[in-house]
């Protein structure tokens, strides 16, 4: 069993629950310590924040660009490259 960043809410992703990461820790077997509950909480919040932001995602952007490999290849590092 796996679970996603993140859990169905009524306007799109909302981050998971206390309560639905201990669900899916004790379905899957698993004995969270608790740093490693506190930092799922952490990236699924992190990934609704993303999600939720405006930005280069279908429908915006320029749909022509969304296919190119090119365009795509160079946000790819683009993005990497804020990484580091």
């Amino acid at each position: 069993m796996q679970a996603g960043p993140a859990q169905a809410g009524g306007m799109g992703p909302v981050p998971l629950s206390a309560a639905e990461l201990a669900a899916w820790a004790s379905g899957s077997g698993l004995a969270l310590q608790p740093w490693e509950f506190r930092a799922l909480q952490r990236a699924s919040r992190a990934y609704c924040a993303e999600m939720a932001r405006p930005g280069d995602w279908p429908p915006c952007g320029d749909p022509d660009a969304l296919y190119d490999d090119d365009v795509v290849a160079d946000r790819l590092a683009a993005g990497l490259d804020a990484l580091c």
